[in-house]
């Protein structure tokens, strides 16, 4: 990146910078203006930095050296540029404006279905928010519609390049928006989980990762019939799903899978309807001897679980051991503690901003790929160790059994 102490420009940078489509609705002219106003905000592009000539330019670009003078003569009249007589055009020397970064959302209410989800995605934005003062820029909350048509998606786009400089978003619906401005060099994050696009940067939580290391700790004590509780995902991505993990899990210790055990429900759930999924499970003695839970943020499925096995008679850890799933402000109230994978939501909200920040400054990164797998945190609901402490002397008869890998998404409870 250019700097202060080097007003000179590199022609090759500025030529990997500043990406022109020909095939977009917005104007070649205003598409060059938008993307020098971005880079200058940025902090990419320094005050007192010397731009090309109108003739290097058009060459760098390839459009006509017309086409770059209407380009700087808005840039100037908007004073984010001036030509001087003789000398050149160079970055205005004026204080620049915070870099604004945009999240796009729905209503909360629309994500998170009850204040303790809220919450959740209130402590992502803390982190967000504490990363962003790092870099000196602000970030900026969008309701976007969820379902644009072309037209929508141009006005969106156009309205994102001229006032950020960066975009994110952990809705689906967006993802036509992100990879349109993906496709023109612009920073854009989709978040939490895993995408299968080539051009939009994405940062997911291991859900597949988590989950089977989790069944494998259960699998590590002696625990042979697992029941796996977790949600149906709308599209699931083969080997990205926490229940792919917990098929792999079992497949690489070379045990069996209970279709009959396993508790799905909704992924848009409810906490009443998830401990009712839960309870039916109990009283059709649908449960193995553990649990491993992959549920919702704020069901606090492994303490529902706890609380519902001891109400039926059934002791935790002895008859059952409990893994839990992001249930960090019940874990260790519980009797017994429970064992539990967190979900670092506030960790989850600084990674992407990070992401953002080096799209940023360098416009040739290519898309930028993260998973954040947290550690398994110890309690009592699982009850022995790897030593030799586990419970190993509860035996099931397998005939309901199938292979590991066949993975059956039409269980439902």
């Amino acid at each position: 990146m250019p700097s202060a102490e080097s007003p000179v420009i590199s022609p090759d940078w500025l030529k990997q910078a500043i990406r022109v489509r020909r095939s977009r609705s917005v104007a070649v002219h205003q598409q060059i203006s938008e993307q020098v106003e971005q880079l200058i905000s940025a902090g990419r592009l320094s005050p007192g930095q010397q731009l090309p000539t109108h003739k290097e330019m058009a060459r760098l670009l390839s459009v006509h050296p017309m086409t770059i003078g209407r380009s700087y003569s808005q840039l100037q009249s908007q004073g984010v540029i001036t030509q001087q007589r003789g000398r050149g055009t160079f970055v205005s020397e004026v204080e620049q404006t915070p870099k604004d970064i945009v999240l796009l959302a729905p209503e909360w209410a629309e994500i998170a279905g009850d204040m303790t989800s809220a919450y959740s995605h209130q402590v992502a934005l803390s982190g967000m928010e504490h990363a962003c003062r790092e870099i000196a820029a602000h970030l900026r909350v969008l309701m976007a519609p969820r379902n644009l048509d072309d037209a929508g998606l141009a006005e969106w786009a156009a309205h994102i390049r001229k006032h950020h400089c960066g975009v994110l978003t952990p809705m689906p619906e967006h993802l036509p928006l992100l990879t349109m401005l993906a496709s023109e060099g612009f920073p854009a994050v989709f978040y939490p989980r895993d995408i299968d696009s080539p051009r939009v940067s994405n940062c997911s939580f291991g859900w597949y990762e988590a989950v089977k290391r989790s069944t494998g700790h259960l699998l590590s004590l002696g625990r042979k019939r697992i029941t796996y509780l977790g949600p149906i995902i709308d599209n699931p991505i083969v080997n990205h799903d926490g229940f792919d993990g917990f098929l792999a899990s079992l497949d690489a210790a070379d045990m069996p899978y209970y279709p009959r055990l396993s508790v799905r429900f909704s992924q848009r759930a409810s906490v009443a309807e998830l401990a009712r999924a839960i309870e039916q499970a109990i009283l059709e003695n649908r449960i193995g001897d553990a649990i491993v839970c992959h549920a919702a943020f704020g069901t606090e499925a492994g303490t529902s679980c706890i609380r519902l096995l001891k109400k039926h008679g059934r002791r935790v850890p002895d008859d059952v051991a409990v893994v839990g799933f992001a249930e960090d402000m019940t874990a260790a109230l519980c009797d017994p503690p429970l064992t539990w994978i967190p979900y670092p939501q506030f960790e989850i909200g600084r990674e992407i901003i990070d992401m953002v920040h080096k799209l940023m400054l360098d416009p040739a990164c290519a898309p930028l790929r993260r998973t954040l797998v947290p550690e398994l945190v110890p309690g009592q609901s699982c009850g022995g160790f790897p030593d030799g402490n586990g419970r190993i002397d509860q035996v099931y008869a397998t005939g309901d059994a199938q292979p590991a890998g066949v993975q059956e998404r039409s269980v439902y409870w």
